[in-house]
């Protein structure tokens, strides 16, 4: 019981440090990751016996200078590396041709091939009807159904 009370600052940064990891693989986005560094820091501090002042000052510290090293990388690659997708495709979506897959009609949506994804689709006339291997533009995305309208090459 000793040794738990003398090293509590210690076992809390490392279960700090647990819990923010877990975060941070249980999430596609990066949201923790420089809590994680902090708490490190802050738990390397704690077993050196620095007071938990100057702890709290290095976790928030390392973790205020790891969000921005990291914001200015993602931002940097963002401007000069590969485009991050599009939020669900949608922006990238609209106005290009599509096959159909499975018939659209009027009583029952159908399916559509664009850019090798599969998309729920009707007709953006309630009447339309587009039977399979038919060439379609997407006009509107609503969610994830394409409203499309025939499409005639020129």
């Amino acid at each position: 019981m000793d040794w738990i009370s003398a090293n509590l600052p210690l076992i809390i940064w490392i279960v700090l440090t647990v819990i923010f990891g877990i975060i941070e693989a249980a999430t596609a986005a990066v949201v923790s990751i420089w809590f994680v560094a902090g708490c490190v820091v802050a738990g390397i501090a704690a077993l050196a016996g620095a007071p938990i002042w100057l702890q709290i000052v290095l976790a928030i510290g390392v973790s205020g200078v790891f969000i921005g090293f990291v914001r200015k990388m993602l931002v940097n690659q963002d401007k000069n590396g590969p485009k991050i997708l599009a939020a669900t495709e949608a922006e990238s979506i609209e106005g290009k041709i599509g096959t159909v897959t499975t018939e659209i009609t009027p009583a029952e949506p159908g399916q559509i091939l664009v850019n090798g994804i599969q998309w729920t689709a009707q007709g953006m006339n309630p009447d339309d009807s587009f039977p399979v291997n038919s060439r379609v533009i997407v006009c509107k995305l609503d969610g994830l159904r394409c409203y499309v309208d025939k499409y005639e090459s020129i």
